[in-house]
């Protein structure tokens, strides 16, 4: 009996960390994370505002909420110059034009509305 249940724990473990190793995964290849990572490490209305015009180094990321695969809510860890920033950003996107909502910067606002990938 204590086999037999050890034997489903161990298949619902090993089920629930390929769950989420495909959920990782599948994070990153939407239009709303791609977008959102562009917008962090590239955009120069963040490099400026940060004081990293040179630019900034992604540690990790998290998705905070996803709505299908055109809007999210993602928080980065970025560093520059041996200073970690943490950095959410609300971004709406579709074929790679995104719209971003919001963007937070160590919960200090940095924009609201308005910044919009190049040609859109």
């Amino acid at each position: 009996m204590m086999r037999k249940f050890l034997k489903w724990l161990c298949a619902a473990t090993l089920l629930g960390m390929i769950i989420i190793g495909v959920s990782y995964v599948g994070v990153r290849h939407t239009d709303a994370y791609r977008c959102a990572e562009q917008f962090a490490l590239h955009a120069p209305e963040v490099r400026n505002t940060l004081g990293a015009p040179e630019g900034l180094r992604l540690i990790s990321f998290s998705a905070e909420t996803m709505n299908g695969r055109g809007k999210g809510e993602f928080a980065f860890q970025l560093e520059h110059a041996e200073r970690t920033i943490r950095l959410n950003v609300l971004i709406k996107a579709e074929d790679g034009v995104w719209h971003v909502e919001k963007a937070l910067a160590d919960d200090k606002v940095l924009f609201q509305e308005g910044v919009r990938s190049p040609g859109a």
